[in-house]
């Protein structure tokens, strides 16, 4: 999923929540399967409450972006 990363859309405070829900499904609903979350806010990306697996480095124009991968178990 590729959720807002508080630039153009959203702004951090209300985007938590957000991020904390991506982490309750995967942990809820995604047992056995593999995540992946494509974010340039790495604060945010903390808020999901998984270890990641793999972290591979993007750039979405000029933002410095990652994929995140998550072995969901």
């Amino acid at each position: 999923m590729n959720p807002p990363y508080g630039d153009r859309i959203g702004n951090e405070k209300d985007l938590e929540s957000t991020y904390e829900g991506i982490g309750d499904f995967f942990k809820q609903e995604a047992t056995g399967w593999w995540g992946y979350v494509f974010t340039g806010n790495f604060d945010l990306a903390k808020k999901i409450g998984l270890r990641t697996n793999q972290r591979i480095e993007f750039y979405n124009s000029t933002i410095d972006a990652r994929l995140l991968e998550y072995e969901l178990y």
